[in-house]
């Protein structure tokens, strides 16, 4: 894994490719969504948006984003959009992702998820153009090895889990049946897109708004994190290149939600953990393998967990005005150690993680207050009956 400079924009070989090309990206106003299609709209691509939700003002420097459609992907206009646009790729993250939301409505998850997902995957095939799809690492649930490979049997833990699996179990049928042209895109744990229900910016939000990061269960659960940088960098090799069937996109990195934790303590002094109980639904470890996305796409992350996090607290810092976004990137990557990592236990009939393929981050040289009583769970902030969102796995 190569890192970048902290303020240097990440250029892949292939960009240029997209110059002049109609996309139309489903859930463009969302986390990720508005990365990309500011990410495309510097390849010099033609972009569309398609969202229910309402976009806001559009930045003068997206000068090739032609507009964004207020639309539901479970409604019939979204053929009538594909045929009036005749766009050249599709790039579907609209989406319900949130597992909590899928656990309480499932129903209305399926109907976001696999409804709205098939629809746009008829209209896109009826337009010949190629479909990239947002898929989640959550469709693999609990792995029999890690890291999981694209090959790995698909058992999700969640309705959220068992929506995106169907909906990519449907893609390859629509592949082979309808010739649709499609490269799914099975993402790792998303972040510094701003994405609430993204665990990392939920940390790095509740650290430096001075409150308490609220952890599920013990800490000891594990996830392949993956900047948003290198998320819409893998989107545009994929719309470079042929379509790919199904490709992880993560680091390759195992990393547990404590070291994640220390992580941010280091970074934002005199933060205090309090505990919360494990989400249903919830993955206990993940560790993708990303093998098949260097040798399809020529991609892989760029962006490491400690930089990537240094700079989020970075940027939030400079948000409330405490400093330059540089200054405060450089000055907490300059608090973050790590020390030799090593893996969890294996869980039986598992392989048990390559030392060197997980992280640990060192603990300040302080002594930790005692946590303060958990709080009574605060009911769930989003509005269960809005698709409107990116994925976040």
């Amino acid at each position: 894994m190569n890192d970048r400079p902290l303020d240097a924009p990440w250029v892949l070989p292939s960009a240029s490719s997209l110059q002049g090309r109609r996309i139309l990206v489903t859930g463009s106003s969302g986390g990720i969504g508005r990365h990309l299609v500011q990410r495309l709209n510097d390849a010099g691509a033609e972009v569309v948006g398609l969202d229910i939700a309402d976009s806001g003002p559009q930045p003068r420097l997206w000068r090739n984003h032609r507009q964004t459609v207020r639309q539901d992907i479970r409604s019939s206009g979204v053929r009538a959009t594909m045929m009036q646009y005749q766009p050249e790729v599709v790039m579907h993250l609209a989406a319900q992702a949130s597992v909590p939301v899928s656990v309480a409505y499932p129903v209305h998850d399926a109907d976001v998820n696999l409804r709205g997902s098939l629809l746009v995957a008829e209209a896109t095939a009826e337009v010949g153009a190629h479909l990239i799809f947002a898929a989640t690492c959550a469709i693999y649930g609990r792995p029999e090895r890690l890291p999981v490979p694209e090959t790995a049997r698909l058992a999700p833990m969640s309705p959220y889990g068992l929506s995106k699996a169907a909906a990519v179990e449907y893609l390859d049928w629509f592949a082979v049946e309808r010739g649709l042209k499609v490269t799914t895109l099975i993402l790792g744990n998303v972040y510094g897109a701003g994405n609430q229900h993204a665990v990392i910016d939920r940390f790095v939000a509740e650290a430096l708004s001075g409150n308490a990061i609220r952890i599920n269960g013990a800490g000891t659960a594990t996830r392949d994190f993956v900047h948003i940088d290198d998320v819409t960098a893998a989107f545009v090799a994929a719309a470079s290149t042929t379509p790919a069937g199904r490709v992880n996109i993560g680091s390759g990195i195992e990393t547990s939600i404590q070291t994640l934790q220390q992580l941010v303590v280091n970074l934002v002094p005199r933060t205090q953990t309090r505990p919360s109980q494990v989400r249903a639904g919830d993955i206990p470890r993940m560790q993708l393998d990303p093998t098949r996305a260097a040798q399809t796409l020529g991609w892989s992350t760029r962006t490491n967990l400690i930089s990537g996090v240094a700079a989020l607290v970075g940027r939030r810092r400079a948000q409330i005005g405490r400093m330059s976004a540089t200054q405060a990137t450089r000055w907490h990557l300059a608090r973050a150690t790590v020390t030799t990592p090593s893996s969890p236990p294996p869980e039986p009939d598992r392989d048990p993680v390559p030392a060197s393929r997980s992280l640990r981050i060192s603990p300040p040289s302080r002594v930790r207050p005692s946590l303060p009583k958990p709080p009574d769970e605060p009911s769930w902030p989003g509005n269960p009956t809005s698709p409107s969102g990116n994925q976040s796995a």
